[in-house]
């Protein structure tokens, strides 16, 4: 198992505590030929960018505080779901097993566990694991990708289906079953079957984000509108996730127009996050309402935002006077005397 990550990540042959320092033109070549590098720090000196393996990394920015919180279980947690979210779920196997362990109430524990074990393709553990849960349904896609991992297709195939069926929006069953399709059935076209097939659940929402995401990749704007309001017609309160990342998607298509009309009517900045309210922000000040984006950044201010929200209610305030200003400017360069 550790041979097949660091195969993947490529960094068998670097020592893992040395640190590479790497000009700034040289950049884009060396993170093309090293994808296993973590980028770790800019050098104050230099500007030259500093690289580390992700073991050298793990060592000494990630495992310090892993220790820090190896009796305390709730920051554990936190720990390991914020190292996977930030690509480092072959990492975590360790810590995983130890808040495991820690843990009374086994439900989640077990599943975060259970996706860690997964994600290193441990499957002795994982079995071992799968066979002291009492509710297999819970686990319905771990056993599925369990399954898979076995070699056993057509049984994979049936169990996914019949974990979707229990929870239709569970993310990382969803995606497991995703990639499943993709290298048995056809790549992209099989994937698009499947999601359109689950998608007739009428508890499925996610399928719709999905399919969505598909069609923007190929410009078809128009479908993917249809398949977002789909999903927010399926999805009666959508979290933060979810609306941020519809927000993600239109941004990074241009359309701003469609990122107020979708997010504004259901932000609540009580419960969103902030991120999806300088989403909203940043969507007026790309089509020039400068003064809505006034208002939202105002909103924002008013729901105690921490140090590092203030800095970028100060940046987009700072950017929306500078635009007002060059405006003004160009209105009074245009005017004609005489």
């Amino acid at each position: 198992m550790k041979g097949f990550f660091k195969k993947l990540f490529g960094f068998e042959d670097q020592a893992d505590n040395t640190i590479y320092s790497i000009q700034l033109s040289m950049v884009e070549e060396y993170e093309s030929n090293n994808p296993g590098m973590v980028k770790w720090a800019e050098n104050a000196d230099d500007g030259s960018i500093l690289y580390m393996t992700r073991k050298g990394y793990y060592k000494k920015c990630l495992l310090p505080e892993i220790n820090e919180y190896w009796s305390d279980a709730e920051e554990l947690s936190i720990s390991i779901r914020m190292n996977i979210e930030d690509g480092y779920v072959d990492l975590m196997e360790d810590a995983a097993r130890r808040y495991y362990e820690l843990s009374d109430d086994k439900e989640f524990p077990t599943n975060l566990y259970l996706h860690v074990l997964l994600a290193c393709e441990n499957i002795k553990t994982a079995e071992q694991v799968l066979s002291q849960t009492t509710d297999t349904d819970r686990f319905k896609g771990h056993s599925a990708r369990l399954t898979e991992l076995k070699g056993d297709n057509e049984n994979a195939r049936l169990l996914y289906d019949q974990a979707l069926m229990l929870e239709p929006n569970h993310s990382n069953w969803l995606d497991w079953y995703m990639i499943f399709t993709g290298d048995t059935r056809g790549g992209k076209t099989g994937q698009k079957l499947l999601l359109k097939r689950l998608s007739e659940n009428p508890k499925s929402w996610r399928s719709h984000q999905y399919l969505a995401v598909m069609h923007l990749q190929k410009s078809e704007k128009d479908k993917a509108l249809s398949e977002y309001s789909k999903m927010l017609s399926k999805s009666k309160e959508p979290s933060s996730d979810v609306l941020t990342k519809l927000s993600d998607s239109l941004g990074q298509c241009g359309m701003y127009e469609d990122v107020i009309r979708m997010i504004s009517p259901l932000y609540n900045p009580k419960k969103h996050r902030f991120s999806l309210g300088e989403s909203i922000a940043k969507a007026s000040f790309c089509l020039g309402r400068y003064d809505d984006a006034m208002g939202v950044l105002d909103i924002l201010e008013g729901n105690e935002p921490s140090d590092g929200e203030v800095e970028k209610i100060a940046f987009w305030r700072s950017e929306i006077k500078g635009e007002m200003e060059g405006s003004v400017e160009v209105e009074v360069d245009s005017v004609v005397v005489g």
